[in-house]
């Protein structure tokens, strides 16, 4: 009887089977970079890498983001649109193309869950995609 229930709620109510997912498309143009040499001279774990610039949705200057890369550990970022943000923390970025989890965000996107794949470049492309 459970059953046959949850199974009138999700044909009933939209949305109660399934979470809608939001997907956001913004192109990333680096305005900055920082590396810090804190071991041997050149890159070697520990140093850090700091970098970002404004982020765009379809053309328009709608934010900025910011990410920071210890070598050979983890990177923590976040793109701040309008009065909010979106936080990825602790993901790996092996390279210039990655997928990493969203973690929280403030304002309108406290709380978010979701991936952000990167495809870096002299552009960068942001495939944001935001769970329920």
């Amino acid at each position: 009887m459970k059953k046959l229930a949850l199974i009138l709620i999700a044909l009933v109510v939209p949305g109660a089977a399934t979470a809608a997912t939001t997907t956001l498309h913004l192109t990333e143009k680096q305005t900055f970079a920082q590396y810090v040499d804190k071991g041997v001279n050149g890159e070697s774990p520990g140093d850090i890498r700091t970098f970002g610039g404004n982020v765009f949705l379809r053309g328009a200057k709608v934010g900025h983001d910011r990410i920071r890369c210890v070598v050979a550990a983890t990177c923590d970022a976040q793109v701040w649109i309008g009065g909010a943000s979106l936080i990825s923390k602790g993901f790996v970025a092996s390279g210039p193309n990655f997928t990493a989890k969203i973690t929280g965000g403030t304002g309108k996107y406290a709380g978010a869950r979701g991936t952000v794949t990167v495809v870096g470049g002299p552009v960068a492309r942001y495939t944001v995609r935001l769970a329920g």
